[in-house]
């Protein structure tokens, strides 16, 4: 039993997570601006119901070569940051048995 202490340092969401999750935001904000109704929708609701044609205004096509580009480049700069905090957490390490003590003992 530790008392509760910590037994070492560590990220508490993996990297790869982290990456799927930001990339994950970034496809679901771009469709929100794919959801636009049209304002005649919203304006004469009684009018759209008699269209056959889509409900939203589609702004882009996410497989447009600048949307490609943006969530390609996105990538790039997350992956390329990845190892950064395991670097971190690595200059910790010589210190862990000062930091993973109970501070009431000393007190």
């Amino acid at each position: 039993d530790t008392g509760g202490l910590l037994q070492k340092f560590e990220l508490s969401v993996e990297p790869h997570r982290f990456m799927l999750a930001a990339l994950e935001a970034f496809d679901s904000g771009l469709a929100v601006l794919n959801e636009v109704q049209s304002l005649e929708r919203l304006v004469v609701p009684h009018l759209a119901k008699l269209q056959t044609e889509s409900q939203f205004i589609s702004a882009f096509d996410m497989k447009e070569p600048w949307v490609s580009s943006a969530r390609q480049q996105l990538e790039e700069l997350i992956v390329a940051s990845l190892p950064q905090p395991a670097q971190y957490l690595g200059l910790l390490q010589q210190y862990e048995t000062l930091l993973n003590r109970d501070p009431a003992t000393y007190v």
